[in-house]
């Protein structure tokens, strides 16, 4: 699932996007930014928020998935004994269709 080290990833993102941002800021406070130094960070800004948003929608995915597999285990955690007990064979069954 990489959970880990996607945070990890993160917290190295949000240091190096506030070294970049606290320099522009001090530029701008002295007034010596250029016009293509400005275009440059800002069309740096929009791809950093086009891959925010990329990495944000495969979160959802997985949390989707995740979600769903624990909904099918509630469910089989809720069945009634007498179904428990022919799950296994079930399993075998189509185990042995699939093998053919």
């Amino acid at each position: 699932m990489g959970f880990f080290k996607k945070k990890k990833k993160l917290k190295a993102e949000i240091t190096s996007r506030e070294n970049l941002i606290v320099p522009s800021q001090r530029a701008a406070e002295e007034g010596s930014l250029s016009k293509k130094k400005i275009q440059h960070y800002i069309i740096n800004c929009c791809e950093q928020i086009i891959e925010a948003k990329k990495e944000l929608e495969e979160e959802k995915a997985e949390y989707r998935i995740v979600t769903d597999y624990l909904n099918d285990i509630q469910v089989l955690e809720e069945l009634p004994e007498e179904f428990c007990r022919e799950i296994p064979a079930e399993i075998a069954a189509r185990q042995k269709m699939c093998r053919n």
